[in-house]
């Protein structure tokens, strides 16, 4: 009888527990998250043994204080005895619910060591938005006696207003000059060769040059862009020329030495003996007026005349004058300030001659199309462009970076022009 009762003690226990399990596995699949559902699992691998030996110890008990030894013919309980394929499903489980909270692990390590570069970064930045570094600085520009920095594109920015009023003026006198009757019809080689005598140098031979005629508006606009262009960087921006009120002897020994320096010296040293050794001499500008005067007396009305009489001109040219001669100062104030001003960089604006050669992909050429191959010899400059320096020092050589490119014209654009008028007719 009591046997009996033991007997069905263990049963309803055993029943028990397995309902037990049971029930909250179920619970686990439906409700729980997988951090939540991955805790249970484990809680109940590490029970589920627990409650198979307290079982067993309360009928080894019973057992014990009765007298009466184990039956043999009794079943080895269910619960202590897993099935192979439920494990294995449940460590596909655990292994899934796994997954999830390693990448969840590896993205939690990653947003710490973003948020310490962002730290690190954000120190660096109140550190040179700080007193301190401020007045670091300014003792380095103090000892070396620089002036505020300026950045190659804001004194590209200053030398394109130069451009724009090179266009401006041949724009203008080619309008004034339009309602005169030509005395001669150019072609684009009688434009180059005019250029080439204008210059006073050896006439180079012109066979590569078309002989498409070249409507007059555009022989007074191009060619007057050419001629500006090449007064301004023999007057105006002649790098040979270290200080305008210097005779060419002292200009010559002196360009030579800071040529020296730049092979010798890092470019703040160099840019730093530039701009003291300027600022040492006297201030000195030179004759706007008298430039001016030259350069239409000289040059510019004789170039005109080729095809136009300027006699029977009712309206004077005053007005273009007046705007030459503000573009000569504007000019001359550029020069002055990269001069003076500017350490850390050296400028160097860029013109080509008539008939000289480029590399196609170093200029801009003047109405070029992408299905008409242009010839690599300029007809003229359009357009100066823009170089800045900066020398490494210890015979490394020198930096070069375009600002600006130079835009040229060459002969293909009136045989294209021609084109159009014909496809036109």
């Amino acid at each position: 009888m009591l046997r009996t009762a033991e007997m069905d003690l263990f049963r309803l226990r055993n029943r028990k527990a397995r309902g037990f399990i049971a029930s909250q596995g179920a619970e686990l699949t439906t409700e729980d998250t997988p951090h939540r559902s991955l805790t249970k699992y484990l809680f109940y691998i590490e029970t589920i043994p627990r409650i198979l030996a307290t079982l067993s110890w309360d009928q080894n008990s019973s057992r014990r204080n009765k007298g009466i030894s184990a039956p043999s013919s009794i079943p080895h309980p269910t619960a202590s005895v897993p099935d192979t394929s439920k494990c294995a499903a449940r460590e596909v489980k655990i292994e899934v619910i796994d997954n999830p909270s390693r990448r969840q692990a590896d993205l939690e390590t990653e947003i710490r060591e973003l948020r310490k570069t962002i730290a690190e970064q954000d120190a660096k930045l109140q550190y040179y938005q700080s007193e301190p570094y401020r007045n670091e600085v300014l003792s380095i520009r103090r000892h070396l006696r620089v002036a505020e920095e300026h950045e190659p594109w804001r004194i590209s920015q200053m030398f394109t207003e130069i451009t724009g009023k090179v266009e401006s003026i041949s724009g203008e006198l080619s309008e004034l000059l339009l309602p005169l009757q030509p005395v001669s019809q150019p072609t684009a080689r009688s434009l180059f060769e005019r250029l080439r005598f204008v210059q006073e140098e050896s006439q180079l031979p012109a066979k590569h040059i078309s002989r498409h005629s070249v409507r007059p508006d555009e022989y007074v606009d191009f060619g007057c862009r050419a001629l500006i262009n090449q007064f301004l960087m023999d007057i105006m921006f002649n790098a040979q020329e270290f200080h305008p009120s210097l005779n060419s002897e002292e200009n010559h020994v002196l360009y030579s030495r800071y040529k020296q320096i730049r092979v010798q010296d890092p470019q703040v040293i160099a840019g730093h003996w530039r701009v003291s050794t300027i600022e040492s001499l006297r201030e000195t500008h030179k004759d706007h007026a008298l430039l001016t005067h030259r350069f239409f007396e000289e040059i510019l009305k004789p170039f005109c005349s080729n095809i136009y009489n300027l006699e029977s001109l009712s309206q004077t040219l005053d007005p273009i004058t007046s705007e030459f001669f503000e573009l000569l100062k504007l000019a001359s104030d550029w020069r002055s300030f990269t001069d003076r001003s500017v350490v850390m960089y050296d400028f160097h604006p860029q013109f080509l001659e008539p008939g000289a050669e480029f590399n196609i992909h170093e200029v801009e050429i003047e109405g070029a199309r992408s299905n008409t191959l242009s010839s690599n010899k300029a007809l003229l400059t359009t357009r100066l462009g823009l170089h800045s320096s900066r020398t490494l020092g210890d015979s490394q050589g020198v930096e070069i970076a375009t600002q600006s490119k130079i835009c040229v014209l060459t002969s293909e654009y009136f045989v294209v022009e021609a084109e159009d008028v014909h496809m036109s007719m």
